[in-house]
């Protein structure tokens, strides 16, 4: 089963999103979670409390006889729209809850206690879902020391993931004589052509659908003063070069508060010294010492000659930044120990990346007759079926169609949520585009040969599995 029923459940990205047991707290006073329902009536007796769960989960919203609060009355809910509901969400009020956070057995002794009827499932494969935990948690993504886990991202989650994209304006020219065509590439990983700012590109609100945003006060995160440098001629002139190469990137999106007002952490238009405000990890990645790979990166030929590959910040001088941050690093006494025991940057889809895939469970793959696919009770945006040895796809523009992968569907804008068990491998479906193999050049998918292994993922987004696991075929 699957989580488009009932009729609510036909929803955006954003009504899917999971959120963490340890964030729940912050939604006790969030909006209604379920469709209102018509509470004046005469509901049934109610025993003398409700599991654990319900209380610790439940009550902050719906109150603590599920007579409603700051959500509606659960007293006259239908089992299925309850289970829908628990099971699904209905964010950005509700997260859903999985088998771990709240049992089979807690969820129907609590609808009938709650409503005085049976939990009775209609017989159309709602016991799937009785028992179905999401894969992850994505909006436990972006972490500071300061601020610890954050709970919400300003679009990454709540809209559509928007794929990375060329944009091209007429504006003046460098030289300042004249304007002409300059372009950039939309993207959390992209860059302008050389000397152009980032952000006259207009363009960072799809920039931030593409990773999650939580505004951190910008301070400074050093013990030193911005007067211990400005007398090194070397030091400023390099600052204000790597200054450029900032504004020359989709960093300014998040880092630049000339650029936009959604600034966090770090802004370099604030105070003299900017990298003042840089932790030692920041500088470590900075100088290209954390892994930083999961963060995607173009080629430098079609990024307009900058690499994020080798540095977190994007340059077209990668040896340059990181003698520049290097210098940093030994002045605030970062060992090589101490940076080579530092995490990989964008920690979610870094353990998306490199965490194995699971064993798929009974009937979950590509079915050997049918060629159905079967990934769960989840909707998808995204399919995938890879050699088992491929790296799992995560990003763009670089990890999300890894060597190995045999077969990619994306779902067309504005169409209904792939559903398991509906798609025939090889075969695309009205709603979906074929990517992989490209389509235009009349590749053929490869044949999957009985007895061998593959991976099977979908993805209710870019960086939402609902399925990752390999299965034999």
């Amino acid at each position: 089963m699957d989580c488009r029923k009932p009729s609510w459940i036909f929803v955006p990205l954003f009504q899917y999103i999971v959120i963490s047991c340890s964030l729940l707290t912050a939604f006790h006073s969030a909006a209604q979670a379920l469709d209102r329902h018509d509470d004046s009536a005469e509901s049934s007796p109610l025993a003398p409390s409700q599991s654990f769960s319900f209380e610790s989960l439940c009550s902050g919203c719906h109150g603590q006889k599920g007579r409603g609060g700051v959500g509606p009355s659960l007293r006259k809910v239908d089992f299925q729209t309850f289970l829908y509901a628990v099971r699904c969400g209905k964010a950005p009020q509700m997260p859903p809850f999985g088998v771990d956070m709240y049992s089979e057995q807690e969820l129907k002794a609590d609808y009938q206690l709650l409503t005085g009827k049976p939990a009775l499932l209609q017989p159309r494969g709602e016991a799937d879902l009785i028992n179905f935990t999401p894969l992850a948690s994505p909006l436990i993504l972006y972490q500071t020391e300061e601020s610890g886990p954050q709970s919400r991202g300003l679009g990454f989650g709540l809209d559509r993931f928007v794929l990375p994209y060329r944009v091209c304006r007429v504006l003046p020219s460098r030289g300042g004589l004249g304007q002409e065509k300059v372009c950039a590439n939309a993207s959390i990983s992209g860059s302008a052509e050389p000397g152009y700012r980032y952000a006259d590109f207009g363009v960072c609100q799809d920039v931030y659908s593409q990773r999650p945003f939580k505004k951190v006060p910008v301070m400074p995160r050093s013990s030193f003063s911005d007067a211990e440098f400005l007398s090194d001629e070397h030091f400023m002139g390099e600052l204000s070069w790597v200054t450029e190469q900032v504004r020359s990137s989709a960093c300014v999106c998040c880092h630049d508060s000339s650029a936009s007002k959604k600034t966090a952490y770090w802004d370099i238009n604030q105070g003299q010294v900017w990298t003042n405000q840089l932790s030692r990890y920041a500088v470590a990645a900075f100088a290209g010492k954390v892994n930083s790979v999961a963060l995607g990166s173009y080629r430098p030929e079609e990024n307009f000659g900058f690499d994020r590959y080798h540095t977190a910040l994007p340059t077209n001088d990668v040896p340059r930044m990181q003698s520049f941050f290097d210098g940093l690093l030994r002045k605030m006494n970062v060992t090589e120990e101490e940076w080579q025991l530092m995490p990989p940057l964008a920690g979610f889809i870094s353990d998306q990346l490199y965490k194995p895939s699971h064993t798929c469970g009974q009937g979950i793959g590509v079915d050997r007759d049918s060629l159905r696919l079967n990934w769960g009770p989840a909707p998808a945006r995204y399919i995938y079926v890879l050699e088992a040895s491929a790296q799992t796809p995560v990003v763009p523009p670089n990890l999300d169609k890894p060597v190995g992968t045999l077969w990619r569907l994306d779902l067309k804008q504005g169409k209904p949520f792939f559903v398991s068990g509906l798609i025939r491998y090889g075969q695309v479906p009205r709603n979906a585009e074929q990517t992989i193999p490209d389509r235009a050049r009349f590749s053929q998918v490869t044949p999957l040969q009985p007895g061998s292994t593959y991976k099977l993922v979908a993805q209710l987004d870019i960086g939402f599995p609902v399925q990752n696991c390999v299965f034999t075929f």
